[in-house]
């Protein structure tokens, strides 16, 4: 009998950053999820603004839902951050 042992070693990377990772919404216009986030927090605060801006749901319109889904998300945490900052100042 035979026995074969594979040790291997874990290599540890400690220069290791998370990738932060993205979602095309509007495939016509290649616009994803973080751009739709970063509109709002310029001050994008409707679809016509985002559409403006992004050119989100212009053409097939099949992304409107999602932009409107993300938006709305966005806007939210504003509100929220917005709020802890006075409660702490």
């Amino acid at each position: 009998m035979t026995i074969i042992l594979i040790f291997t070693t874990i290599r540890r990377d400690y220069n290791y950053q998370p990738v932060r990772h993205f979602m095309y919404v509007c495939l016509c216009n290649r616009v994803t999820d973080t751009q739709i986030r970063a509109a709002v927090a310029q001050g994008a605060s409707s679809m016509r603004d985002i559409r403006r801006q992004l050119g989100v749901a212009s053409q097939c319109g099949k992304c409107g839902t999602m932009t409107s889904e993300i938006m709305r998300e966005a806007l939210l945490q504003g509100v929220e951050s917005d709020q802890m900052f006075y409660q702490v100042s």
